[in-house]
């Protein structure tokens, strides 16, 4: 059994695609209490010691791959989302 103490929505920020295709940044309410973690961190961890040697270093890492990899996220980044995001593709 193990703990896996990650942090709350409201502790973490990303992004997400909304149902009619436009990206938006979300940023974090406030610090993750504790000993809790943001989720890429946790998972960054235990990928690696499993050898996967992930190098991201937060979301907007994330992100960065993200938009290298798949071409419907293509050329995006987070200062290009702005206040109001972007649509997939455009």
């Amino acid at each position: 059994h193990y703990v896996l103490p990650s942090a709350s929505f409201v502790e973490r920020g990303g992004t997400f695609t909304s149902f009619a295709g436009r990206v938006q940044r979300f940023r974090a309410g406030f610090p993750p209490r504790g000993k809790a973690r943001n989720t890429i961190e946790i998972l960054v961890d235990l990928a690696n010691r499993l050898g996967a040697g992930w190098s991201f270093a937060g979301e907007e890492s994330v992100f960065r791959a993200l938009s290298a990899a798949e071409a419907p996220f293509r050329g995006m980044t987070y200062e290009s989302l702005g206040a109001l995001g972007r649509e997939v593709g455009g």
